[in-house]
């Protein structure tokens, strides 16, 4: 985790107690105003290339279909905020799926909408699960993988509906920030849950500063200054290491002509293979942890970029 983390940390030279100044000084990135139901429309046309598609009924359900097998209903519902709320999951013979997605009438703003994106693809993502039994379907086999699917198919539908943030853009500003932050945080978190010893080893100043180009004379008080290091304690690098690792899996697989495949084999997973199994598939060999690690900083270091070749099933 930490040889992860490592390879995430880059000198953003923006303190923490700079950012809002550096927010409120930059242009938003411009995105056009659309209609709730007509980018839901929208959605569905980039979706076809996986099999799937909506039946609407009375603009109000939404009826989802895959490979012309029903995997169950969206009820939508008008909300200032956009949310996901799963009602009843989907067992393949058993059940069919159910879930709530709640959202405004417009989008008009890039948050909303890369909001909207997330909420729809984990919707998508937990209709689709193929298996037969419902713990299979709704727990993971590591809690390190347990939102690839959902992650990987936020990255599809943001290239296709969501521009890219432009430079120094506050969107732009936002997500370096974001991750840093998260990435100091995620060291913070597994220093805390180590033995006395080791922690001795850990530099707090040097790595904070690694990441925000200053220094902190109160890092002792990082702990205290957010709660998920109770609730996740050591775990908390999870949601960025799934975030790179769903990343990478869409970089690597994008330019393949096969996206229905690709699409069964990380999301459907209809023959339950195990998660070192899908990835072999997708990515190839080898797929262990310090594998990924190098690979993930090699496709995304900026020395080394280059334009990504379908691997999955030898195309």
């Amino acid at each position: 985790v930490e040889q992860f983390l490592q390879t995430q940390t880059y000198n953003i030279a923006i303190a923490p107690w700079n950012i809002g100044n550096q927010l409120a000084n930059a242009q938003s990135t411009k995105v056009s105003k659309v209609d709730s139901t007509q980018w839901l429309v929208l959605v569905e046309k980039e979706l076809l290339p996986f099999k799937i598609r909506f039946d609407w009924i009375k603009n109000r359900i939404i009826r989802v279909w895959h490979r012309n097998r029903l995997l169950g209903d969206i009820y939508l519902s008008e909300s200032n905020k956009i949310a996901v709320k799963p009602i009843r999951q989907l067992v393949v013979g058993q059940q069919f799926g159910q879930i709530e997605l709640s959202y405004p009438t417009e989008l008009a703003k890039y948050q909303q909408q890369k909001q909207a994106i997330k909420a729809i693809s984990t919707a998508i993502t937990k209709l689709a699960k193929g298996q037969k039994f419902y713990l299979l379907n709704t727990i993971s086999q590591t809690d390190d993988t347990s939102n690839l699917d959902a992650l990987w198919l936020e990255h599809w539908l943001a290239d296709r509906l969501l521009p890219q943030a432009t430079d120094n853009s506050r969107e732009a500003i936002l997500q370096l920030y974001s991750k840093q932050l998260f990435v100091f945080r995620a060291k913070i978190a597994i220093n805390l849950y180590k033995t006395n010893q080791l922690k001795n080893q850990f530099d707090p100043h040097q790595q904070f500063y690694l990441s925000f180009g200053k220094f902190w004379d109160k890092t002792e008080d990082a702990p205290y200054t957010f709660s998920a290091i109770v609730y996740q304690g050591p775990l908390y690098y999870q949601r960025l290491w799934q975030q790179r690792v769903a990343q990478y899996i869409y970089h690597s697989t994008k330019n393949c002509q096969d996206q229905a495949a690709v699409f069964d084999t990380l999301v459907v997973n209809e023959a339950s293979n195990s998660i070192e199994t899908v990835l072999k598939m997708l990515l190839g060999s080898p797929v262990t942890a310090d594998s990924l690690i190098k690979r993930i900083q090699h496709a995304f270091d900026a020395q080394n970029k280059h334009t990504s070749s379908c691997t999955f099933l030898r195309q």
